[in-house]
């Protein structure tokens, strides 16, 4: 059968086995690189922070100033928007489930 011809149930089911499979898939993929970030993380915050320095010391003011605004710009077209409240919600009911020690999906 077709995917034009499965009924929608059909295709849902099977979206979200994709779904699955590919975040097991990532998960699997990525933890190497989590593990090596969680031995070194302060390794990598400190090179990130002089690689950001380096870059705003050698790239013309300009560019780093439309970076910035393209940033505040974007950021303040979020707070103004509907979504704010609803993502602030969304995070603030995360973290008081990570508090509770709930896990969090």
């Amino acid at each position: 059968m077709t995917a034009a011809k499965a009924s929608p149930r059909a295709r849902v089911e099977a979206a979200a086995r994709d779904v699955a499979s590919a975040r097991a898939r990532f998960t699997r993929d990525i933890a190497p690189l989590r593990a090596a970030f969680g031995r070194h993380r302060n390794a990598w915050i400190i090179g990130g922070g002089l690689a950001s320095g380096v870059a705003t010391a050698f790239l013309p003011p300009r560019f780093v100033s439309g970076i910035g605004a393209l940033f505040g710009g974007t950021t303040a077209l979020v707070a103004r928007s509907l979504v704010a409240p609803m993502l602030s919600g969304a995070l603030a009911a995360r973290q008081r489930l990570a508090d509770a020690g709930a896990p969090v999906p």
